[in-house]
């Protein structure tokens, strides 16, 4: 008896078929799957689309820690030279061959949300999450939805809500699904705000933080300057 493939294999399986169905061509197009960490990918295929309004601040540890914390399975197709013009070309069925791509992937999230005869629902990578680049083009298509990490410490009012009996420790591995679709999407202007309240409670404690030292420093120069006229 074969073995029974993953759902990530099957999915395989339904892009190749939607490529060589588009292109009408029986090549072995090359496709890879891995999860690489954000930093990993190209900027404008998922960086960009997750933090559009760079709520998190770039250039700080926070910057680099988010960057490979964030993870996104990516599937790259590469296609031969010589098919690259049919990237474009309408075909009976689809504008495109993106469209073609798309259509596969929303067929497999309908096998992901209710299951079929091979596997349970939720089985596998949420389709939803998959980025897939087109080589050597570099043409992207999805995701949808992104999983990414919360600041250093998220407000009361949202741990309260969403993970109450989590403890500070756990809630730094917690994601937030956030949707990519739309920038004023509830998902989004939740996550967006944990960091921008989290940069302010931060610059405040910063400021509280150089004043502390200024005083400090200024209660030493009056010691000093006390004990001098001694």
């Amino acid at each position: 008896m074969a073995n029974k493939t993953s759902p990530m294999q099957n999915l395989r399986k339904v892009i190749l078929s939607a490529l060589q169905d588009y292109t009408k061509s029986s090549v072995d197009f090359k496709v890879t799957m891995d999860r690489e960490e954000a930093g990993e990918v190209p900027y404008a295929f998922f960086l960009a689309k997750v933090d559009p309004k760079k709520v998190v601040p770039e250039g700080t540890k926070e910057w680099d820690e988010f960057k490979w914390r964030t993870t996104v399975p990516v599937i790259y197709v590469d296609y031969p030279k010589a098919d690259q013009q049919q990237i474009n070309t309408r075909s009976a069925k689809f504008s495109s061959i993106t469209e073609a791509l798309e259509n596969a992937i929303e067929e497999h999230i309908k096998v992901y949300d209710n299951g079929n005869e091979e596997y349970p629902a939720r089985n596998g990578a949420d389709p939803r999450l998959i980025l897939i680049i087109l080589l050597p083009t570099n043409i992207a298509i999805g995701p949808k939805w992104a999983e990414v990490p919360l600041p250093p410490k998220v407000s009361a009012k949202y741990k309260s809500a969403n993970f109450p009996n989590l403890s500070d420790e756990q809630m730094n591995r917690v994601r937030h699904r956030i949707y990519l679709g739309d920038e004023n999407d509830p998902t989004r202007v939740e996550w967006e705000n944990e960091w921008t309240e989290w940069k302010a409670r931060a610059a405040q404690l910063s400021i509280l933080s150089t004043l502390k030292n200024l005083i400090s420093k200024a209660m030493d120069w009056l010691r000093k300057l006390m004990h001098k006229d001694k």
